[in-house]
């Protein structure tokens, strides 16, 4: 089956406009190991996703924390520029 290898190397790739791509244009699936297949592969790509979902919401909390710092830190200093 051609979708079922597009979609195992796009999961392998993670190549994640591929994958939505190919979800959306899901053929009949004829037997019940290519049923299997394409079960087990929706699942790598949900479960790859969630943990990609989770690094991106860590690197922002992080991001906030370090804006928050600077602009705090920002705020306590200040230059005296005359004289």
């Amino acid at each position: 089956m051609q979708w079922l290898s597009e979609f195992k190397r796009a999961v392998i790739e993670k190549e994640f406009e591929k994958i939505s791509s190919l979800l959306k244009d899901l053929p009949n699936i004829k037997s019940k190991d290519e049923a299997k297949a394409v079960l087990a592969l929706i699942n790598e790509a949900k479960n790859y996703l969630l943990k990609e979902r989770e690094q991106i919401r860590k690197q922002m909390q992080n991001i906030q924390k370090t804006k928050k710092f600077l602009d705090t830190k920002s705020s306590s200093y200040s230059l005296d520029m005359s004289y």
